[in-house]
């Protein structure tokens, strides 16, 4: 009956519009005066607790990246190259957006920057060649949740700190899902270009090709820094995030001239109010999940479905529905931070791998983040193409189904997920 009370006063603030951090400190706050005798200083040392990781310094710094990659203009040379790579095709500028949210998503590990950067760009483009806005917007909003996918990835080092799993092998287990994906797009886009007969772009030639190549080729060695890196034991995630926003600064400022000293106050001021939003919540959500497991839910939860399936696979798909559900009101960080507490000793119970179950809790909430009603990416698509929502909605209904496809064959074939880790950190 406690468990359902801090439950009930959660949702009853988020309904009546508090922010989802205050939601979780109040709850837990009224919820701690009066149903338990636990001291009020419990609040501040298990917020501040959360806070004492090393691998939660990387957040800022992959934050930092996305915004200096936008700042630098590198998210125009990605679009150019992809352009001339894929862009004969029939429908080819949106190929070419799915294949640059795919580079782009090696570099940023956010979302919600692809379309605040890329997807301007690539909307911009798509209008102006003759594509319908809301398909336009529906491309660029399906496709840039492969951002937090493909590594690096901030959603992943929330679930990986949470779970106390290795944040390296999370990043390699997203690449091949999120390639998936990303082919799972194109062969709708496929379908839909050539019954609605969208334009191509003219082959402007090798030449031309290699000099947009050329141009991208720095900011496209990012991913294979990171990677090779952390693959290679030369350094550590939060390390290779280091790395990776000095390069992405050198570039901007050195090579492209595009960052200049005078930008940088707004811009670290930009990624300050990013971060503190993060983890205001992940410092909230771990007072919240903390009086959760103090009633005991994940044990209650774990009882309850022992008695109705001893099946992994069942298990899985009852998680990826509540998931996909919860994600229809909340951002992919709260959902992770409040429920992999609660699931991780139901998964480890069912013997699941929890590398394969962090890139299926990935994907689900990124799915989220393209539903309504609170869909994050859906406001995003909002404001850029200025369409009404209940549009872009209507736009982006049969992109569901691809990015659906991948969820449950990541979920039924555990190999999708787990090979490529497999091979090349199976020593760690």
């Amino acid at each position: 009956m406690n468990a359902f009370f801090l439950a009930v006063l959660f949702m009853a603030l988020l309904i009546i519009g508090v922010p989802v951090a205050f939601s979780l400190g109040l709850s837990s706050l009224i919820y701690m005066i009066f149903m338990t005798d636990i001291s009020i200083a419990v609040l501040v040392q298990r917020a501040s607790s959360s806070f004492d990781s090393m691998t939660i310094i990387a957040i800022p710094l992959y934050v930092l990246v996305a915004e200096l990659m936008n700042l630098a203009g590198i998210t125009d040379r990605i679009f150019q190259f992809a352009r001339n790579l894929i862009g004969w095709l029939r429908g080819g500028l949106a190929y070419v957006n799915i294949v640059a949210s795919i580079i782009f998503a090696g570099m940023s590990g956010s979302g919600l920057a692809d379309i605040m950067g890329l997807g301007r760009v690539e909307i911009k483009a798509m209008k102006d060649a003759g594509y319908d806005l809301d398909f336009s917007a529906a491309v660029t909003g399906s496709s840039s949740i492969i951002g937090p996918i493909i590594p690096p990835s901030i959603t992943m080092i929330l679930y990986g700190m949470l779970a106390e799993q290795s944040v390296g092998k999370l990043f390699i287990a997203g690449f091949l899902p999120g390639l998936i994906m990303g082919f799972a797009l194109m062969v709708l886009v496929f379908l839909i270009a050539r019954k609605r007969n969208y334009p191509r772009d003219p082959f402007e030639g090798i030449r031309a090709l290699l000099k947009s190549f050329l141009q991208a080729l720095l900011p496209l060695l990012t991913p294979f820094i990171i990677l090779g890196g952390i693959v290679g034991g030369i350094f550590t995630p939060t390390e290779a995030a280091a790395i990776a926003a000095a390069y992405a600064f050198l570039l901007g400022f050195l090579i492209y001239k595009e960052v200049r000293l005078r930008d940088l106050p707004e811009l670290l001021g930009k990624v300050a109010e990013k971060t503190a939003a993060i983890l205001l919540i992940f410092g909230m959500a771990s007072i919240f999940s903390y009086l959760v497991t103090l009633e005991q839910i994940p044990e209650m939860l774990s009882n309850f479905l022992v008695t109705f399936t001893d099946s992994p696979v069942v298990i899985l798909i009852i998680i990826n529905i509540f998931l996909l559900m919860l994600g229809c009101f909340l951002d992919p960080g709260p959902v992770i931070i409040i429920t992999v507490p609660i699931l991780i000793p139901l998964v480890v119970l069912y013997q699941i791998d929890l590398i394969h179950f962090g890139v299926i809790v990935v994907l689900n909430v990124m799915v989220g983040v393209l539903t309504p009603p609170m869909g994050l990416q859906l406001f995003a698509l909002t404001d850029i193409t200025k369409l009404p929502f209940d549009r872009i909605v209507r736009a982006i209904i049969p992109f569901y189904i691809p990015l659906l496809v991948v969820l449950l064959l990541c979920t039924l074939l555990p190999a999708a997920v787990m090979w490529l880790p497999n091979l090349l950190m199976s020593g760690r």
